[in-house]
């Protein structure tokens, strides 16, 4: 008896094995992370240089990823940093890009002036099926003003200050013209 137990055991363990278990499904994604420095405050003015640290994890613990990577700038340039990298489980890699604030580029959102810049990467999750991952990480930074010398005028201002002093300029050379044909005569 004891015997026929012991078949029956091994014979449900032999056929446990035998038949196929459905592996979980592993999502495929990408995390990412995108910073100034120093991280505050994140007020700049035209003209200020915007240092951007920004990061592409792969938070799988089984696949590895291969990617293409790049910034896209708030004046629309794409600047590529990597392509075709392959980053291993769990495998992070880091990135710097610098900005120069220039007035043609500040967006209105939410009340405030900003420029937006947005990191982006694309590519595939090296499993089986292939699956498609990406990843979109944006960060807006507030501009307060424009620096005309030491001083600062904000943005919604100055726009109205150019021609202002455009005017003046103009208005300063045909006095001193009048002045100096008065003279002269």
């Amino acid at each position: 008896m004891k015997k026929v137990f012991f078949m029956l055991v091994a014979l449900i363990i032999l056929l446990g094995l035998a038949i196929p278990v459905a592996q979980p499904v592993v999502a495929a994604e990408l995390l990412g992370g995108k910073d100034v420095e120093p991280p505050s405050p994140n007020t700049y003015n035209v003209g200020d240089t915007i240092n951007y640290k920004m990061y592409v994890k792969n938070p799988s613990n089984v696949y590895s990823v291969t990617v293409d990577v790049w910034d896209i700038l708030p004046n629309g340039t794409r600047v590529d940093l990597d392509d075709d990298i392959t980053l291993l489980p769990g495998g992070t890699v880091p990135y710097t890009q610098s900005y120069i604030v220039d007035a043609d580029d500040i967006k209105h959102v939410g009340g405030e002036n900003v420029v937006i810049n947005t990191l982006r990467a694309e590519g595939i999750q090296n499993s089986v099926p292939p699956d498609i991952v990406d990843l979109t990480v944006e960060k807006s930074s507030i501009i307060i003003g424009v620096k005309v010398g030491t001083v600062i005028f904000p943005v919604n201002k100055f726009k109205l200050l150019v021609p202002f002093i455009g005017l003046l300029i103009v208005t300063v050379l045909a006095i001193t013209a009048i002045v100096v044909r008065r003279r002269i005569a």
